[in-house]
């Protein structure tokens, strides 16, 4: 279930299929299994700030063009309600907490979205770590290459024959 649409369906993906993917990870951690069929928001099954149903729900959009551009402003999104928490008269949701009862005025979730927030900063480097490397000229690649072996045999100017042995 952590593929993107687009790739169950062979279309090509791009970045948005990765955010996708990020959204799948951050639904479970949020309520311990994976998006259903029929996708609703996270806060009808635990108790969590509804600020996050927008943030899964985007990230889980069917439409690659309808989710997270730039896996930044998913970063973004994620670390502002991590570092302010729940506003002042916003409520979290009324579905019980995946921990049970909560003390008042503690939100179980706010180390998790935090640990969320850092996974997700560590993903989005990765990610550019790879696309820069995929998109790296290959210049130096023929001076790496390893040349021919020569034999003194054959006068250097043509590569030693291979050997093949019997086993």
């Amino acid at each position: 279930m952590g593929d993107a649409p687009e790739q169950r369906e062979h279309h090509r993906t791009d970045h948005r299929a990765d955010i996708y993917s990020l959204g799948v990870v951050l639904h479970e951690l949020l309520i311990g299994e994976l998006p259903a069929e029929k996708l609703q928001p996270p806060s009808r099954k635990v108790q969590i700030d509804v600020r996050l149903d927008e943030i899964v729900l985007r990230a889980l959009e069917v439409e690659p063009e309808l989710r997270y551009q730039p896996a930044a402003e998913f970063r973004t999104q994620v670390e502002t309600i991590a570092q302010h928490g729940a506003p002042a008269g916003k409520p979290t949701s009324a579905a019980p907490t995946p921990m049970g009862i909560a003390k008042p005025g503690y939100h179980p979730w706010l180390r998790l979205l935090r640990n969320v927030a850092i996974f997700i900063a560590i993903m989005v480097l990765g990610m550019c770590s790879v696309w820069r490397a995929a998109k790296a000229p290959t210049e130096h690649a023929s001076a790496s290459a390893p040349l021919p072996q020569q034999s003194a045999a054959t006068g250097g100017g043509e590569p030693a024959p291979t050997q093949l042995t019997a086993t």
